[in-house]
């Protein structure tokens, strides 16, 4: 995505705001001077699907102005998890059904209609936009502009699970967007979708002297450490510094926050730079305070 979100200005001038109004799905006029008459796209709706690492997401989007962007996305930053060989596969022979029920809906033409929700559906939604309201004028920055499009993906987020559940179970073509279909939605959205932006917008957004940090006192509660030494975390193979500096510096913030102490040492009476080890605070590890 990086190299995408880079490119916007690269080729004409204008690009970026193409792709901001192509969340919208509304028409989009192209009128340039060499052509003998604007371009009309009647839905500019465009779906990106990509993954970023974190330092190119601070770089590319999060530093950038903030026009919106960044809000436009449903960001996800999962855990990594365990490999577990599949023991099942796809029935592909259901996916076709499920994708030729799809195709056959009028996407795009006059045919096109609207789908209201139930009248419970409704009462539930409204609810739910009162309290994503009050988040949001709680909450500042990329976060906030976020929260401020959630109903409008809440709302979208429900139709498509309608459709999706007629898809796979078959029957009539749905009239409304159920109650069903809603509490599905804004469970995904307020247990899973925002979550995971806050810690999108938190951590990609961090300095890097704090992510160094972070991974030098995860491995620290993970191995139980009672004594690091800077040399050996440098050189560890989980962690990934860019210089022996800056696992200094992580050492010096883990200081500050009273995660570590300074014990340098020497072997013997032999003279030179001492190591460089540190003592852990046992209340790191749930022992008495240091």
């Amino acid at each position: 995505m990086a190299g995408w979100i880079e490119s916007f200005e690269r080729y004409t001038a204008g690009g970026r705001p193409f792709w901001l109004e192509a969340y919208g799905g509304r028409q989009f006029v192209v009128d340039r001077k060499g052509l003998p008459k604007p371009i009309v796209v009647p839905f500019n709706g465009v779906s990106v699907l990509g993954g970023i690492q974190p330092d190119k997401l601070r770089d590319a989007l999060l530093n950038s102005s903030d026009d919106g962007l960044a809000a436009r996305f449903m960001w996800v930053w999962p855990d990594p998890i365990e490999y577990r060989r599949p023991k099942s596969v796809a029935d592909r022979a259901k996916l076709d059904e499920i994708y030729r029920r799809l195709e056959r809906l009028p996407w795009i033409s006059e045919d096109a209609r609207d789908l209201p929700f139930s009248a419970h559906a409704a009462e539930i939604f409204e609810e739910w936009i009162k309290t994503n309201t009050r988040d949001t004028d709680e909450t500042v920055g990329l976060y906030a502009a976020l929260l401020g499009k959630m109903r409008g993906r809440a709302a979208r987020l429900a139709l498509i699970l309608e459709m999706l559940t007629w898809a796979a179970d078959g029957g009539p073509e749905p009239s409304r967007v159920s109650e069903q279909a809603l509490s599905r939605s804004l469970l995904l959205v307020d247990d899973y979708f925002k979550p995971h932006a806050r810690r999108t917008f938190g951590d990609a957004a961090l300095p890097q002297v704090d992510k160094d940090a972070r991974a030098v006192a995860r491995m620290i509660v993970k191995d139980g450490s009672q004594r690091i030494n800077a040399r050996e975390v440098y050189t560890d193979p989980r962690i990934h510094f860019g210089d022996a500096a800056s696992m200094d510096a992580a050492a010096e913030l883990l200081i500050d926050i009273n995660w570590l102490r300074a014990a340098p040492s020497r072997a013997g009476s032999t003279p030179g730079r001492a190591k460089k080890d540190y003592l852990v605070n046992p209340a790191v590890h749930g022992g008495a305070h240091d």
